[in-house]
C-alpha cells in the first residue's frame, strides 16, 4: 500500500520455478521478492488487505495453496 505499482509472476527455470514480485518505479523495475518453489506455480491472485492488515498474494504451487504477505 505504498502507492508503487507491482508486478507478480512466476518464472520457469531449468529445474525449479519461482514466485517473483517486482516494483515499477518510474522507468525502472526493482525486484522485491523471489521465492523459489520446488513445483510449478499454477496460478497467482492478489488479495485486498483485511481490516488493518496487509494485502496478500495467493499462489497455487503444485497441489498446495500458498499465502504470501
Amino acid at each position: 500500500l505504498d502507492g508503487v505499482p507491482e508486478i507478480a509472476f512466476s518464472g520457469d527455470f531449468a529445474e525449479t520455478d519461482a514466485l517473483m514480485i517486482w516494483s515499477w518505479r518510474g522507468s525502472q523495475l526493482q525486484q522485491r521478492l523471489r521465492l523459489p518453489t520446488k513445483e510449478a506455480v499454477r496460478g497467482i491472485a492478489a488479495c485486498p488487505p483485511e481490516e488493518k492488515g496487509v494485502p496478500g498474494l495467493v499462489a497455487v504451487v503444485g497441489p498446495e495453496v500458498w499465502l504470501v504477505r
